[in-house]
């Protein structure tokens, strides 16, 4: 290439992964520049596609992106660009353009959104600089693959190594590592039960890093699995075939492949067309969302197999529920101290669904296994939640409940590396005595001069709760002379309500102990964001 043109890498993410693969591209890309056409480098923006599209005219090339949610729709924060690029209000005519699709191969869906961007910016006049290129939940190496073939027509040479990613495992194959131990965080009595487990992968090929995160693919419950077949009047051994690619003996397939306890809604639609049934044509109405998601929540598929009883082929609804998915869990230490295994801490749920008390799928199966099970496992790498380059960089962390995962693992390499910054943890629980996690590694950390401040909420302990964000508004003075002395910033846990109580609790630590106005708080925040030094991990 002999211009500089500008580059926009635009991403539609639900889970973090196209979003993830984006912001890898754009320092890619930044990084191959510098390093081979300094005097060409371009102006390289990375946004949202919602963002992207009041920006979409000054951008001569538009890399572009997009997993897929739900029955083939785009990602929340893909929508609005997708609904102007339908209604051609978007320049994009003689743009050069290139899309990654996500998706799972599960789903007729799968793609869908990705497809859907590269035929309508083909259609409306951009030039493809590489065909489409779709990747299942393993994304990797088609990520990989796409940048081989994408980086050339940039007028660079690919690099000898591009995402280092371990060796590929995934929900199809993953690796089967072995459990070695396991033990009980919090007391017998704590109305919560969370397990430490540690997995053994020895032989795997498996390289991780302290922030990543791994898949598990559990097994469903022998009872759960007896309940449907019982419901589907169906012995176990007929074969069933599904689109997703599994085949075999029923039995089989709703034991390791078939999602048991929620309903899905491409199943259900099929079904309304089938039967013709009102309650179910009436649930799907789009006015009746609300109510779609309660009955996915309270129902399971034995239910739904009652109520349609004589109608339909079971198998054939079989063969449409939606695939069993993996679960995520941070990793809890990191492989400097423990090479050749795998830490999880995981909260065992329990729920209440028809008037039975009901483990989660994959928590509970775990909880149930003996030493030496095997556990299916695959890595899901997280590049945007990594410690410092620089060891003497400052952290904070905040993480409650089993949001403290990946600062174990955190503290873990910091001691290993001899890390010559600063360490601050807020942990929150509900009871001191009975939930809390890694007491005995957090005392010994601070008895060792590596953990330099803890400060902990143990929100039932007194009469009026306290949680994590009102301990960072107690020290705000503190945590905003940290973050001025070039600490790095890491929220960890629960996305509904944590983590948007943590970024309102930061934005009111930089008005009383930054001075700063409420929109200087929010542009702060979001340089902290730019430059790497507010990192969020949330589920």
């Amino acid at each position: 290439m002999t211009a500089t043109p500008s580059i926009a890498v635009g991403y539609a993410s639900e889970s973090g992964n196209a979003e993830t693969l984006a912001r890898h591209l754009t320092q890619l890309l930044h990084d191959q520049f510098q390093q081979q056409l300094p005097s060409q480098t371009p102006a390289i923006t990375c946004l949202s596609l919602d963002d992207l599209a009041a920006q979409v005219a000054h951008a001569d090339i538009l890399l572009l992106i997009s997993s897929t949610y739900g029955a083939g729709d785009i990602p929340s924060n893909g929508g609005h660009f997708l609904s102007e690029l339908k209604a051609k209000r978007l320049q994009v005519q003689e743009k050069q353009m290139a899309v990654l699709a996500l998706g799972d191969r599960a789903y007729d869906s799968f793609c869908q959104a990705g497809r859907d961007l590269y035929r309508l910016l083909a259609e409306q006049g951009a030039h493809v600089l590489v065909p489409l290129f779709e990747a299942d939940t393993s994304f990797q190496p088609t990520y990989n693959q796409w940048l081989s073939r994408l980086l050339p027509r940039l007028g660079l040479a690919v690099p000898e190594k591009l995402l280092a990613f371990s060796k590929t495992y995934s929900a199809r194959e993953p690796f089967l590592a072995t459990l070695t131990h396991q033990h009980r965080l919090t007391s017998a009595t704590a109305d919560k039960d969370v397990r430490h487990y540690v997995l053994n992968i020895s032989g795997a090929g498996i390289h991780y890093q302290a922030g990543d995160s791994i898949g598990v693919m559990p097994v469903n419950s022998r009872q759960r699995v007896d309940e449907v077949l019982a419901a589907a009047g169906l012995q176990g051994n007929e074969y069933c075939r599904r689109a997703d690619g599994h085949d075999g003996p029923v039995a089989e397939l709703l034991s390791r492949h078939i999602e048991l306890t929620t309903p899905g809604q491409t199943m259900l639609q099929w079904l309304a067309e089938i039967t013709g049934a009102e309650w179910l044509q009436a649930l799907l109405h789009p006015s009746q969302v609300q109510a779609l998601c309660q009955f996915q929540f309270t129902a399971d598929l034995a239910e739904v197999l009652r109520r349609v009883a004589g109608q339909v082929d079971p198998l054939q609804l079989l063969a449409r529920q939606s695939g069993l998915l993996p679960r995520y869990y941070s990793l809890s230490a990191s492989p400097l101290s423990h090479p050749d295994e795998l830490h999880l801490t995981v909260a065992t749920l329990s729920y209440s669904k028809q008037g039975a008390t009901v483990q989660g799928t994959a928590s509970g199966w775990l909880a149930s296994l003996p030493l030496g099970a095997k556990v299916p496992v695959f890595l899901q790498p997280s590049p945007l939640f990594r410690l410092p380059e620089d060891p003497d960089r400052d952290v904070i962390m905040i993480g409650p409940g089993t949001g403290i995962a990946p600062f174990r693992a955190f503290l873990h390499e910091r001691e290993q590396l001899q890390a010559g910054g600063r360490n601050w943890l807020f942990f929150g629980e509900r009871h001191r005595a009975s939930h809390y996690l890694y007491q005995a590694d957090l005392l010994r950390w601070q008895l060792r001069k590596e953990l330099t401040r803890l400060d902990l909420a143990f929100s039932r302990d007194q009469e009026e709760s306290v949680y994590v964000q009102h301990l960072l508004l107690q020290h705000a003075a503190e945590v905003f002379a940290w973050l001025e002395n070039g600490a790095c910033l890491y929220v960890c846990g629960d996305k509904t309500r944590m983590a948007a109580d943590v970024d309102r609790a930061l934005r009111q630590v930089l008005v009383e102990g930054g001075g700063m106005s409420v929109a200087d708080a929010g542009r702060y925040l979001l340089r902290l964001r730019m430059e790497k030094r507010y990192l969020r991990d949330v589920y």
